[in-house]
């Protein structure tokens, strides 16, 4: 390996990469905690914040996709848009998540002015992967994540008046 750093050009977009996918994460949390009635402020008799972390924050992310649009399709059924909504951004976040894993699971290497990154995969026989990007390839990558927790927060502000609305209906609908 050579002995000179990568360039903070490729650390700043790597590192860009690896931030906005963790509000992509953090904000698919936020929407299972949200089905879940998960209480922010301890005030009602509701799972608290730590219980929604202590459900959520061990599991993988394709994983929690899969259990937020479960949650979605139990709680918002009759509501077709807000369904189409949440497939929509899974199949997003499906299709970003290798190009998120090729950034920020590959091992970066200095080389001739660019930055190789080799990965190894072990399924049967043991294979390495070469490949070079550039920063403004992994930069492409960066923005596309930005854009998807941008999307994921604005389904999530949306979805927030809507689930008490739904709560409200369901409490009268069980008392009477």
């Amino acid at each position: 390996m050579p002995d000179e750093p990568l360039s903070d050009e490729y650390l700043r977009e790597i590192g860009r990469v690896a931030v906005e996918w963790t509000r992509v994460e953090s904000t698919v949390e936020t929407i299972i905690w949200a089905f879940l009635f998960v209480d922010f402020d301890d005030t009602s008799p509701w799972l608290r914040e730590e219980d929604g972390r202590a459900i959520t924050t061990h599991i993988n992310l394709l994983l929690r996709v899969d259990v937020m649009l479960s949650l979605a399709s139990t709680s918002l059924k009759g509501l077709p848009t807000w369904l189409e909504d949440f497939e929509a951004a899974a199949k997003a976040i499906r299709d970003t998540y290798p190009k998120r894993n090729k950034v920020v699971h590959g091992e970066w290497t200095p080389l001739r002015g660019q930055a190789l990154r080799s990965v190894y995969r072990a399924r049967g026989d043991v294979k390495p992967f070469y490949d070079f990007l550039t920063p403004s390839d992994i930069s492409a990558i960066a923005m596309e994540c930005q854009a998807l927790s941008v999307r994921l927060a604005r389904l999530s502000q949306r979805l927030a008046p809507l689930l008490l609305e739904l709560r409200t209906e369901w409490w009268q609908r069980d008392r009477e």
